[in-house]
């Protein structure tokens, strides 16, 4: 029911948008034994933070260079993102990017996660550019859904399944 709440929410959090929100989904799937990651920012605030992040201009929805992008992409999530599975910290995987209306969702898996017990999450996504920034965290395994809202206070959350 969070989840599904967040995600109504978030579209009018992209109207009003004087909010700094992310939304980072974390779901087991066991059939395929991975984390599924899918991170949500708001497009204008995402380039601006990789502006400073990668002292170069970043346009996410023409970008000049994808290759280029792509990476700047991976390497700020991935310096600002930090998972734990299981009491071990994983390594997980650039997919890829899409824009849809005015948030950039950025995609990741973990191969090799076979069950999920714990899950433990460090989010500084855009501390660097807003002191303001919420960023919402889901989590999901064994079907039960758990949510977690951090700030530049309080960045990490943990989750028993």
């Amino acid at each position: 029911m969070a989840t599904f709440l967040l995600h109504l929410l978030l579209p009018v959090f992209t109207f009003m948008h004087p909010f700094f929100v992310s939304l980072t989904d974390i779901n087991h799937n066991a059939k395929d034994k991975a984390l599924e990651i899918s991170v949500r920012i708001f497009v204008d605030d995402f380039e601006k933070t990789l502006k400073q992040y990668g002292k170069t201009n970043i346009d996410l929805i023409h970008p000049s260079d994808k290759i280029a992008t792509d990476k700047i992409i991976n390497q700020y999530i991935q310096s600002h993102l930090k998972i734990s599975a299981n009491d071990l910290q994983v390594n997980y995987k650039y997919v890829g990017y899409e824009i849809q209306s005015e948030s950039a969702w950025v995609y990741f898996e973990v191969q090799n996660v076979p069950a999920l017990k714990k899950l433990a999450v460090t989010n500084t996504l855009l501390y660097d550019y807003d002191k303001q920034q919420i960023n919402i965290i889901h989590a999901k395994a064994n079907n039960k859904e758990e949510s977690a809202k951090l700030d530049s206070q309080s960045t990490s959350c943990s989750f028993v399944f």
